[in-house]
Formats: C-alpha cells, structure tokens, sequence
C-alpha cells in the first residue's frame, strides 16, 4: 500500500488568544475554548511532526486525541485518515477521509481527499489480480475519485497519471476476463463433447456385451436341442 505516493497537506499552526475582559462564566468558558483550542493544535503539531518522521504509529495516536477535541474540524480527520493509510489500516483510513470529505468545502482539501481515496481503491486493485471481478470494482471506484479531484484540480499530474493507469488496468481486466470466460467456455464443451463420446462408447460397449449374452445363450439352447435324448427303458 506504502509504494502509491500519499498526498499530505501540511496545517500551519497559527494560535489565536482571545483577551479574557470578561468576568464570571464567560471568561470562564473563553478560557475553557482557548486551552481546548490550544490542546487541539499541539497534538495537530506533534501527530504531523511524527508523520514527517515516518513514526505512523504515534502520529495516528495524536491525531486520534485531535479529533476525540474537535469533531468538527476537517483536516483533523484528513490527517488522522493518511495516517491510518500509513499503517495499512485501510477502513478507518476510509471512514476518516470520508468524514472529512464530507465536512470540507476547500476545494484543495477536497482534492487531495478525493486523490487519497483514488489511491487506496487503486492499491487495493492492484492486490486483487487474482480476483477480476474484485480487481474492476476497485478500479472503477478509484477512476471516479480521480475524476473528482481533477474537476476540482485539473493540474495535478501525479492524479492524471494514476487515472490514466487505472483506465488502462481495467480494460486489460475486462479483456483478460473475457478471454478467461471463452476459454472456460470452449473447454465446458469439450469436456462435454468427451462426455457424450465416452457415453455414446460405454452404449456401444453395453449393447455388444447384450448381444454377446444373447449369441452364448443360443448356442447353449442350439447345443441342448441336438443332445441325444436317452431311452428310459
């Protein structure tokens, strides 16, 4: 899965503190939103710092705590979904990029989600050769999603290169298959062709073998009536 290149957007870390001139619940509740805020921020930093390390286990667990802070925020789940995708974790890797595509209307953002979830489909086609069937469906998946994301962002070669393969995979599956299903085809009908030979064969053998016991037994009723009958005096 780790061979097909992940698109990562970097989040730019920018705190804002709110002053707190108000007294009572509402200063209260500024502060609660500013150390929530912040909590969230640190472990965006840290879960993209271990990203950049290749250390994909401890950056899931930071943006795992980043989204269990703020639900709502998009790239939070973006993030968290590449990183799924680093450890193999394909399902969460989807329900994550899913979610945030559907919260997101940065047309970059969607574009890259809609990239990430072209190169899952088209990985996991890639694992599925043995199975055509399988192998087409994820293909034509991922050829919709990198539709979607060059609607969005025509320039992206990388996207446009990957739908190009992904075209090119499928129709050399669909004709493999093709092929596969007139060869299983012909050798059906041969193997029933044989299987009409052998019948019509053992018919011929059993009819033989009625007429051989029909001959034996004439000869026995032929050799009985020609014995001399003894005089019982």
């Amino acid at each position: 899965m780790r061979n097909l290149k992940l698109t990562f957007i970097s989040i730019l870390l920018s705190f804002s503190f709110l002053s707190c001139t108000n007294n009572g619940d509402n200063a209260t509740s500024t502060l609660d939103s500013q150390e929530r805020d912040l909590k969230f921020w640190q472990e965006m930093y840290k879960g993209k710092a271990n990203f950049d390390r290749s250390r994909y286990d401890k950056a899931v667990s930071h943006f795992e705590r980043a989204v269990a802070i703020d639900s709502a925020e998009a790239k939070a789940h973006f993030n968290l979904g590449d990183a799924y995708l680093a450890v193999d974790s394909i399902s969460n890797a989807q329900e994550q990029l899913g979610i945030a595509l559907s919260m997101t209307n940065d047309k970059n953002l969607k574009s890259t989600i809609y990239h990430n979830l072209g190169t899952i489909e088209q990985a996991m086609a890639n694992a599925s050769k043995d199975k055509p069937e399988a192998q087409q469906v994820c293909l034509r998946k991922a050829i919709e999603h990198y539709k979607s994301c060059l609607r969005l962002s025509p320039q992206l070669d990388e996207t446009r290169y990957n739908l190009a393969l992904c075209i090119k995979q499928l129709k050399d599956s669909e004709k493999q298959q093709q092929q596969q299903s007139q060869q299983e085809q012909q050798q059906q009908q041969e193997q029933q062709q044989r299987q009409k030979e052998s019948q019509k064969q053992d018919n011929q053998l059993i009819e033989y073998a009625k007429r051989k016991e029909k001959e034996t037994q004439n000869k026995i009723r032929v050799t009985y009536d020609h014995q001399p009958k003894l005089k019982n005096w």
